[in-house]
């Protein structure tokens, strides 16, 4: 496992995967009322900041024009895409380039801070949540939406991809930087950076319910 994130193998899995997050409509429109739930989407002049955007348009699409989102990720060719459709459907993106782990942004700038399925590619969160920490208002709000690796299923799931002599690395599907983290290492790392008002609940679009929050 490597010690660091490998930042090339991150920005190659984002240019191949553009057309893929595109794809993938239904699944926001899941998340979007999801979100609306939990009251953590943003309106009006402030700012949602799509953290690992790749196309931009997970972010865009869940808020739907109701707010600024900034997109940022390692890619360069990624954000580019985000940047056109945003253009095409006149909706208000922010594209930047940058790394989670060292934010290219003020302090206090984000109302929302939105990750989805980006910090498994982390050895570590800390970092990133550090960043977060000096870039999120003091009212604003963080949504993660990761594979929990306390779930027995996300366990099974990562014994198979070992089993399998890592078909995903082989197909350029995934990057070396995979670690599924448990939900203890974010808890963690957000008790420690201050946040407070921590909200868990399991769920997965097109199957079982989602749990109670915890």
């Amino acid at each position: 496992m490597p010690i660091k994130q490998n930042k090339t193998a991150e920005i190659e899995l984002a240019a191949a995967t553009i057309k893929d997050q595109e794809k993938e409509e239904t699944d926001f429109l899941y998340w979007q009322i999801q979100l609306q739930r939990m009251n953590v989407l943003p309106s009006g002049d402030r700012v949602l900041l799509d953290a690992a955007c790749g196309s931009g348009t997970f972010g865009l699409s869940i808020v739907n024009g109701k707010a600024l989102v900034a997109g940022i990720d390692i890619c360069k060719t990624a954000v580019s895409s985000g940047k056109v459709r945003s253009k095409k459907q006149r909706l208000d993106f922010l594209s930047i380039v940058g790394d989670l782990e060292n934010l290219p942004l003020k302090d206090n700038s984000v109302d929302t801070y939105l990750c989805r399925a980006a910090l498994h590619h982390f050895v570590s969160v800390k970092p990133v949540i550090q960043e977060i920490s000096r870039v999120l208002k003091p009212e604003g709000a963080i949504v993660f939406i990761e594979p929990n690796g306390s779930n027995p299923l996300v366990k099974l799931s990562t014994l198979g991809e070992k089993f399998s002599g890592n078909l995903l690395l082989s197909l350029g599907l995934d990057t070396p930087n995979e670690t599924i983290h448990d939900h203890t290492c974010y808890l963690e790392a957000l008790e420690q950076h201050g946040f407070s008002g921590v909200r868990i609940s399991s769920c997965y679009p097109g199957s079982l319910p989602p749990l109670p929050q915890k």
